[in-house]
């Protein structure tokens, strides 16, 4: 989302998200992870939004904000993904929070 907060030469407020949750057996590695601010992994875990097959950002009709809304900014907008492929997020870890998670 662009969240940058640091505390002097910390950085704060941002977590290493579990796309499958380690509580649901996911795997602590790369590729079932993001990295997300606090609220972002907040809304991940209750599933307002999930990540399409194309790594794009799909909103909940159920999530509702105000236009300005951070979650609601990045609507349709692809993730930043890592350099190599192997890291990315893994299809059925996506599918797995999608069908288990998001609230459709």
């Amino acid at each position: 989302c662009g969240f940058g907060g640091r505390l002097d030469q910390n950085t704060v407020g941002i977590e290493a998200a579990h796309i499958r949750m380690r509580s649901k057996n996911g795997p602590n590695s790369l590729n079932n992870g993001m990295a997300l601010c606090m609220l972002h992994h907040k809304l991940f875990d209750e599933g307002a939004y999930h990540l399409s097959s194309t790594f794009e950002v799909v909103i909940s009709k159920r999530f509702h904000g105000t236009n300005t809304d951070p979650l609601l900014r990045h609507a349709g907008q692809k993730i930043v993904l890592p350099r190599s492929e192997e890291d990315w997020p893994h299809p059925d870890f996506i599918q797995w929070q999608q069908r288990e998670l998001f609230k459709a």
